[in-house]
């Protein structure tokens, strides 16, 4: 018994020599600088290749391989040999194939009893690589119409790492014959671990790519978006609406103001008060041609039943009041009223209505008669919301002008130069006409 296993003890040192004894450090210190300039090579490459998918060809030249006469690196990675059956990067796949060549010689170089087991495997790999150099080198000299520099780096260095690799198993070939001191675990562990990188850098890549063409697709929107003639464009192939505005409704400008700025809000929403202010501003500086229109859009169930959840739950009451006041003191102390609600819109909790009539001098009584439900405050409430429902509105502040619904998004300059667009569109004799901004 203690024979055998010193027997077999020796045979396991003896298999161990063997891998470690004769492929020495230095040969898996070759292979790694190898990898390291073909992984520079092909990540450069990669990393061009996905901009001019990206970006359409239009990107600033790279210092690293500058376009002349013969050699434009851009030119051939935009080429059909650019992608494998159609969609896999060529270069990506040739980062992939550098990233099994680094791991396999990381491990050949720091685990002595995987050395065998890497070497075969770096061999294994070259073997293939240099399939793809020698057919993508044909493609390169005799096809294309220019030389991409890179690309003859990372054939050189294929072509150089397996020429080293055989003259190392020629060497080592007795070595190579028996068997590996690694077990069948530790193989499999090295072999899994390769293809799940070249999975992962290629994962990255497509990851990478589609990251960046949704980003510059979502830069091209914004940019649509944010330009008052597409936006103009774009409003006047929407629906047309036909809003009713009379003398019951609040104004802010002039009520002779040719052109009326419809503005559906629910005074407990904090952007609404942002549309609101900006409006009046607008308004003050156009006062010959815009007045600003109001009407209610609660986003509360109290009084708004179709909505599909009580947002703002003062909404109800707070337009009531509103209006109430306006019913009370006219224009002026409607605007007087809304004042008071900004002022105190995220407390509105303490309900204060009758506080704010009493400080604007409104007649209590009557102030209090139509907060009710069933008096002219609550139908003309009704009146807006029903109005707002059939003009599909689901959220505030929503603004229309000239029949035709604005974009939410819409503000600023943009904002102004849509409005004075749509004059000119649907007044032709208005073609002259320029808003103050």
């Amino acid at each position: 018994m203690n024979m055998n296993h010193e027997a077999s003890e020796k045979q396991s040192d003896s298999r161990k020599i063997s891998d470690s004894a004769l492929l020495k450090p230095p040969i898996f210190v070759f292979f790694l600088a190898a990898s390291l300039v073909g992984i520079f090579a092909t990540a450069f490459l990669s990393y061009r290749h996905i901009l001019l998918a990206v970006e359409e060809g239009a990107i600033s030249e790279s210092p690293l391989c500058r376009a002349s006469a013969t050699i434009n690196c851009d030119a051939v990675l935009q080429s059909s040999a650019a992608l494998i059956f159609g969609y896999f990067p060529t270069a990506v796949v040739g980062l992939c194939g550098f990233t099994v060549l680094f791991w396999l010689s990381i491990n050949g170089l720091l685990v002595s009893r995987l050395r065998k087991a890497a070497f075969q495997g770096i061999m294994i790999y070259l073997c293939i690589a240099i399939s793809f150099s020698a057919y993508f080198s044909y493609l390169l000299f005799f096809k294309e119409d220019f030389l991409c520099t890179w690309c003859i780096v990372v054939h050189v260095v294929n072509s150089v790492a397996l020429s080293f690799g055989l003259v190392v198993a020629f060497r080592n070939k007795a070595s190579l014959a028996r068997p590996s001191s690694a077990t069948k675990a530790e193989e499999l562990y090295v072999i899994t671990v390769a293809i799940l990188a070249a999975a992962i850098v290629m994962s990255s890549a497509q990851w990478t790519e589609t990251s960046l063409a949704l980003n510059k697709v979502t830069q091209r929107y914004n940019e649509l978006r944010e330009n008052p003639d597409v936006v103009t464009a774009i409003i006047l192939a929407s629906p047309s609406y036909d809003i009713t505005i009379d003398r019951a409704d609040p104004v802010y400008g002039s009520p002779e103001a040719p052109y009326a700025i419809v503005l559906f809000t629910d005074l407990q929403c904090p952007v609404c008060l942002s549309k609101e202010l900006f409006l009046h501003a607008m308004v003050d500086i156009n006062r010959e041609f815009l007045r600003l229109v109001i009407k209610n859009f609660p986003l509360c169930t109290d009084c708004n039943k179709k909505i599909s959840r009580n947002l703002h739950p003062y909404a109800c009451e707070a337009a009531s009041a509103a209006y109430a006041a306006f019913l009370l003191g006219g224009t002026d102390q409607y605007w007087n009223y809304l004042e008071l609600i900004f002022s105190q819109q995220s407390n509105l909790k303490t309900k204060p209505w009758l506080l704010f009539a009493s400080q604007l001098g409104l007649r209590e009584s009557e102030f209090v008669n139509y907060m009710k439900a069933d008096s002219p405050v609550h139908k003309k409430i009704q009146e807006d919301i029903k109005l707002g429902l059939d003009l599909g509105l689901e959220s505030t502040p929503a603004i229309f002008f000239l029949g035709k619904k604005i974009p939410e998004d819409l503000t600023g300059l943009p904002f102004m130069i849509v409005i004075e667009n749509l004059l000119r569109a649907q007044y032709p004799e208005k073609m002259d006409l320029n808003l103050r901004k």
